[in-house]
This record gives C-alpha cells, structure tokens and sequence, in this order.
C-alpha cells in the first residue's frame, strides 16, 4: 500500500497552515475515501513532530485495507501523540 501525494496534499493543506503543511505530517495512503473533511481548523495536533498516517495497517480500517474518513462540520479533532 503506498501513499497518495494527491491527497496527502489536499488532506495537510486542508488543515494546516501554510508552513505546518509544507511539513507534512498526514500522510494519507491510496485506500483512504475521503468524504467530508469539515471545517478547516478542526484538527488540532498538540505534537507538532508528529507523522500521522491514515490508511496504514496501523489505523482503523473498514476491511480489505480500506479506510472511509469524515469529520461533520461542528466536530473537533485533537492529536495528541
């Protein structure tokens, strides 16, 4: 499984600010379905060295390597490390 520059860049992008993107923390594979990202600022990362990815073995997947990703538009996601 490897990852997808295409949506790994819309998906730090998306939420990050311009400098914190360019470092790339997400890093989002090609199994990833990606549904409604909502509000830009609702991701906060506490750990700014952190490398989150989405759609590794490692993460909640949906079956056969599949992982589904949507955040409603009121919702507040926290990473802490």
């Amino acid at each position: 499984m490897d990852i997808s520059l295409i949506k790994t860049l819309y998906f730090n992008f998306y939420y990050l600010r311009f400098k914190d993107a360019f470092k790339f923390p997400f890093r989002v594979y090609k199994g990833v379905k990606i549904g409604c990202m909502g509000s830009r600022d609702c991701i906060t990362i506490l750990d700014k060295n952190l490398h989150i990815h989405l759609g590794s073995g490692q993460s909640f997947g949906l079956g056969n390597s599949t992982t589904f990703w949507r955040v409603s538009n009121n919702a507040h996601i926290v990473i802490g490390g």
